[in-house]
């Protein structure tokens, strides 16, 4: 846990660039050393559907061309770069609540996928992306399961 006074990190605030990207973090409780290895981690849902697995990531303010999709072999890699919603002179920080910066997500995902046909669609704040299952999406429920 980090412990600063916030009058201390207002008289630091100005000296640099990076340095007031790191404190912005702190004050609004965001962590680097987060699990995405970025400045914010986004939120999402993985639901496997019939016929397909559906990623929907929740991904507000950023632009199409800021996000970055890479599937491979059991996973999806999800990165990108929120940037600062408003440009404006900063006299004092009274409320941080919206992430900026980089963010990786690494989605396992299960075997049985078709990889070689992701399908990804970005709208609205969304971004859904599509795996085809290769078993078309039959579920075969087992007498163990108590169905």
């Amino acid at each position: 846990m980090h412990v600063f006074d916030r009058r201390q990190l207002e008289q630091m605030r100005g000296m640099n660039p990076e340095l007031e990207r790191r404190f912005k973090q702190l004050l609004a409780g965001h962590d680097e050393t987060s699990e995405s290895g970025g400045a914010f981690v986004p939120a999402a849902d993985v639901v496997m559907g019939r016929g397909e697995l559906v990623v929907v990531m929740e991904l507000a303010g950023l632009k199409r061309e800021d996000i970055r999709l890479g599937a491979g072999e059991g996973e999806l890699v999800i990165q990108g770069t929120r940037r600062e919603p408003v440009e404006f002179e900063k006299d004092r920080y009274l409320t941080l609540e919206i992430p900026v910066g980089e963010f990786e997500r690494r989605i396992q995902l299960p075997a049985g996928l078709l990889m070689d046909q992701v399908a990804a669609q970005y709208r609205d704040g969304f971004l859904v992306v599509r795996i085809p299952r290769q078993d078309g999406g039959v579920v075969d429920w087992s007498e163990e399961d108590g169905q």
